[in-house]
């Protein structure tokens, strides 16, 4: 009688592991995946922020300095390999910069997912300071 009931626990065991693998890696790789929207949320208030900088001196004499702020911008960003940057300047003087890339998975390549996909955005306002 005892081999009957220690079967069932491992049975119970069998089906449950793998459900508590699953969940811990949405929690793990979900924390993962926050993290790398924070760092390139980061990145791309720091590209927005080097490209008003760099426009600065073209916005004393008058001019917008859009190539200045746009090419600043995306030099920022290439420091970073694992993400791409979109930099554009709206006609009303908006420099937004907006960052993808995708972190690796731990536990979700198991069931084959390998990548998660992050992006951070940010945008400042060329005509204001």
């Amino acid at each position: 009688m005892s081999n009957e009931r220690g079967l069932s626990l491992s049975t119970l065991t069998a089906c449950l592991l793998p459900a508590f693998v699953i969940v811990a890696g949405l929690g793990i790789d979900g924390a993962a995946q926050v993290a790398a929207n924070r760092k390139a949320e980061a990145i791309a208030s720091s590209a927005a922020r080097a490209g008003m900088d760099a426009s600065a001196a073209s916005r004393i004499q008058g001019d917008m300095g859009s190539y200045f702020a746009v090419s600043a911008a995306k030099d920022y960003v290439s420091k970073y390999s694992n993400l791409n940057a979109d930099v554009s300047v709206a006609e009303s003087g908006e420099l937004n910069v907006v960052t993808k890339g995708r972190t690796q998975t731990i536990f979700l390549s198991i069931i084959g997912v390998d990548q998660l996909a992050c992006r951070g955005e940010a945008s400042v306002d060329l005509f204001s300071s």
